[in-house]
């Protein structure tokens, strides 16, 4: 059972089988909020998280991809796949950052009482969070099945340059396929093949 806020303002709980909606696959987003002890990036220097230790603040990777998520969800809801966000913090804490985000469609949910993250690898056995996308899908009978997991951390992913990291960014968000596009490598040697030399 996760938390969530419901239609009154108060925290109340819901099952996973309640988000499918008449959809039959559900994504379930775990970002690490609270973020790694290790991050050292800033944290938000405005609005009601700037106070909070930097080991209490969210992730700015995984905000920054919930907040393209959001804005493309009337696409993805379109294509039948519901969409939510599954957070280690309490139901308040991040529902007030969605809404202080600008966030109008995601579903925010808390596992704060659950044991969803660790059973499914986004918390380890000391509560560290990681980036986990899990797809789960309900077969025609009513099971629910996990479809699929990328754990960003530790996948391994073919390295297609010399000295480029693997990168599972571009698996799941638009700014970094748009960033990869206009810096790779490649791509500049196929421009200078195919394209004007003043283009």
């Amino acid at each position: 059972m996760f938390d969530r806020i419901g239609d009154d303002g108060d925290a109340t709980t819901v099952r996973m089988s309640e988000l499918f909606g008449d959809s039959d696959t559900l994504m379930l987003y775990n970002p690490m909020f609270p973020r790694m002890r290790e991050d050292a990036r800033p944290i938000p220097t405005s609005g009601i998280f700037a106070e909070l230790p930097a080991d209490q603040a969210p992730c700015p990777s995984c905000t920054a991809l919930a907040d393209m998520w959001d804005g493309m969800f009337a696409q993805l809801d379109g294509l039948g796949g519901k969409l939510a966000i599954v957070a280690k913090s309490p139901i308040e804490d991040i529902a007030a950052f969605a809404q202080e985000r600008g966030w109008r469609h995601i579903e925010v949910l808390s596992a704060a009482n659950c044991t969803f993250r660790s059973d499914y690898g986004a918390d380890n056995t000391e509560g560290r969070p990681s980036p986990l996308l899990t797809i789960f899908k309900r077969w025609p009978d009513g099971t629910i099945r996990l479809h699929w997991a990328g754990e960003h951390v530790f996948a391994r992913f073919e390295q297609q340059e010399p000295e480029q990291d693997p990168e599972a960014h571009a698996v799941v968000e638009p700014l970094w396929a748009l960033y990869d596009v206009a810096t790779s490598p490649g791509y500049a040697v196929w421009r200078l093949g195919h394209l004007p030399a003043n283009w």
